[in-house]
This record gives structure tokens, sequence and C-alpha cells, in this order.
């Protein structure tokens, strides 16, 4: 197989493989499904992705790739002060929109303690919070640092939840109203000590 042709199937294993995972979730997907959504034998499968967990990973690293590379230039066009805006933006579009972000979230909730992936999705979510810190920084340059960090863990926990929370509601339409009200929340609250919170 050419080095395009085996990079052409390995991308769309992983679109399969986001897919299927999205849908149902790590558990309850198994190895047949992920062969049988790819239209290939079990053999082509296992030459690229040998076993479920594997795929997993695959999708993880890739969807953490494609999220960095189409969030980098919509936040370097937005002057500093309206970033945080642009980031929920692009992070709810994205979510609702791209069944490998989806999937992503929920590979993360449903392996956090998987042996063999725990230290790949801790750095997916570390890349995440970092990422909203520094716009979070940026916005309000005076704020307590560990004020920040604990509200971008609070931010990026909060994407997969509100999604999971009004799928069960039947009210996904309201994710983006939830997540930049809580955006706009965090940044009103960010400069104001406990005590003054009202």
């Amino acid at each position: 197989m050419s080095d395009r042709k085996s990079s052409r199937t390995r991308a769309h294993l992983i679109r399969v493989a986001a897919e299927v995972f999205a849908a149902k979730g790590y558990t309850a997907a198994r190895l047949a499904d992920l062969v049988a959504a790819s239209g290939l034998t079990k053999g082509a499968f296992y030459f690229h992705f040998p076993s479920k967990e594997a795929a997993a990973g695959a999708v993880l690293a890739a969807t953490q790739q494609e999220w960095l590379h189409a969030l980098g230039p919509r936040l370097a066009a937005v002057p500093v002060g309206g970033r945080r805006q642009a980031l929920i933006d692009a992070i709810v579009d994205l979510a609702t929109n791209d069944p490998a972000a989806w999937a992503a979230f929920r590979l993360c909730a449903d392996l956090h303690d998987a042996p063999a992936l725990a230290d790949a999705i801790r750095r997916h979510n570390q890349t995440w919070i970092d990422l909203v810190s520094d716009v979070l920084r940026a916005d309000a340059p005076n704020a307590d640092p560990a004020r920040i960090q604990a509200c971008a863990i609070g931010l990026v926990g909060a994407v997969a939840g509100v999604r999971d929370l009004l799928a069960g509601l039947h009210a996904q339409d309201q994710v983006h109203l939830v997540l930049t009200t809580l955006a706009d929340a965090t940044a009103h609250f960010l400069d104001k000590p406990y005590g003054e919170l009202k």
C-alpha cells in the first residue's frame, strides 16, 4: 500500500471510528462495529488499528490536532478582549457539528482511568485547559491565576456536560446559549473575590 493511500485509509478509519464512538460510546462499541462501519476487511482494519483502544487513541490525537488547527486562525483574527467569545463560539460549533469532537468528549469521559490511554487523555484535557486559560488571562490580566485555571477547568468540563444534559432534555438547541452564558458569567466575576459574588 502506498504511503498516500495508507494515509487516506487511516484518515477514513479515524472518521468512521469517531462516528461509532460518538454514537455508542467506547464501552458499547465493539471492534466488529468499527470494522463493519469502515467497509474494509478485518485484516485491512487491523493493519492500521490492531485494537479498539488503538482506534480510540487515534481519534483523540486526530481530533485535537484538527481542533487546534481550526481554532488558531479564528482566535488570531479577533483582538484581545473578544477572544473569549470567539473561543466559545468555535468550540460550540465544533462540538455540535463535528462527530469526531463529540467522540473525543465521550472517550475522555469513558477512558480517563484506562491505563493505556490515561496519559493521552490527560494531555488532551490539559491542552484545552491551557488554551482556555490563556484566553481568559488575556481578557482579565489582573485576575488571580488560580481562579483563571479553575474557570478554565470548569468551562472545558462544561462543554461535554452541558451537551449531555441538554441532549437528555431534548434541548440541544440551547447548547450555545448555555455555554456562552457560562463564559460571560465567568468573565464578569473573574476579578471579584468570592465574598463579593452576588
